[in-house]
């Protein structure tokens, strides 16, 4: 598989993965990547950037797969390029 294919794109030398290009490849493997090791239990969104999303998106909740290849996908991949511009 090339670059394209998996779902990688390149912006302004930062890599970004679409996360339903990894959900073509398997939920499970999206799963796996959402999953904290030391807890087992899966990431958690550790901002609350996204609590006016809703209740699910607050701050302290673990970030689920529909959550990042659902309806807000767009929203967070925007609002984590903001994050970035901010911070530099």
């Amino acid at each position: 598989m090339n670059r394209e294919e998996i779902g990688i794109v390149q912006f302004n030398s930062d890599v970004d993965i679409r996360e339903e290009d990894i959900l073509l490849l398997g939920e499970p493997l999206l799963e796996i990547l959402l999953k904290d090791r030391t807890t087992q239990r899966n990431i958690i969104w550790a901002t609350s950037d996204y609590e006016n999303l809703g209740a699910d998106y607050d701050a302290k909740c673990e970030i689920t797969v529909p959550q990042v290849t659902g309806t807000h996908r767009m929203y967070i991949v925007i609002n984590m390029y903001y994050y970035v511009y901010r911070r530099s």
